[in-house]
């Protein structure tokens, strides 16, 4: 059993190595324990079996559940008709409930916004996939891994951190990661925005120059999967009806500028 992975099964290595990936403490009666800190991680962790209700959290456009079981839903609606959007209930696995923990400290549980009868309450969990801390849902259980806490962000954002880790959520790539907390004016990706119709929001993040940009996005525990794109015929596309829609679209300042002054000198005097 190999702790780096994640836990996996991997080939033994030598006792003599002394490998932090495999050593392990298992006292009779105790939790299987391994203590990660060689490898960047705080302090110990124990082998534990992921339930099968618990799925991984990801980040997808904010949407509401009109525009989710829309044939065609429009992401520009919602950052245009923002006001009217908060008042709809979110799409299915982007609204979210903070339920306050009695312990004096501000924790809470983040739980599934699901109709009444919809099945067993699930929470936002810490979760670890490889190397990294991610995020799950699964069923609550007031586990300290369930347990969350607003931290203040500039320019009156939050920050999600996680009280079993002291790590923060972080925003910077697809998917939800957990990494050290980072209250400072120019670190973008730990801010969040959570809003009175469940949306828990990552606001826009560019990052290198403007390199890099991700656009305004929710957590999202019911993401439809990925589809991989591949090559065809055109004609048989055509005949098939398939549709691309522009999401985001965005011109450069630098070129709205260049068409302004262009269309100027090319207006006639008056």
């Amino acid at each position: 059993l190999d702790g780096g992975g994640g836990p996996i099964v991997y080939w033994c290595h030598s006792a003599k190595e002394l490998s932090t990936n495999q050593l392990f403490m298992a006292p009779v009666g105790g939790a299987l324990e391994w203590n990660g800190s060689g490898l960047g991680f705080q302090g110990s962790l124990c082998v534990d079996q992921k339930g099968a209700d618990e799925e991984a959290v990801s980040f997808a456009p904010c949407q509401t559940a009109s525009e989710s079981l829309s044939a065609s839903p429009s992401a520009e609606a919602v950052r245009v008709e923002r006001d009217a959007a908060l008042a709809e209930v979110p799409k299915d696995g982007q609204g979210f409930e903070r339920r306050p923990i009695d312990d004096g400290n501000g924790d809470f549980e983040l739980r599934e916004l699901r109709p009444d009868g919809a099945g067993v309450a699930r929470c936002v969990s810490l979760g670890i996939r490889g190397r990294a801390s991610t995020l799950t849902v699964a069923p609550c259980d007031k586990s300290k891994r369930q347990r969350w806490r607003l931290k203040a962000a500039p320019a009156g954002y939050s920050s999600l951190g996680a009280v079993a880790m002291e790590l923060c959520v972080d925003a910077a790539s697809e998917s939800p990661s957990l990494i050290q907390c980072i209250p400072e004016e120019g670190f973008l990706s730990q801010r969040f925005t959570f809003h009175r119709n469940g949306w828990v929001e990552a606001p826009r993040y560019w990052a290198d120059n403007g390199r890099r940009k991700l656009p305004a996005r929710c957590l999202d525990s019911r993401a439809p999967k990925s589809k991989i794109a591949v090559s065809a015929s055109c004609s048989a596309i055509r005949e098939a009806h398939v549709e691309w829609k522009r999401l985001w679209a965005e011109e450069p300042l630098e070129t709205r500028l260049f068409r302004e002054v262009r269309a100027s000198r090319e207006s006639p005097a008056p």
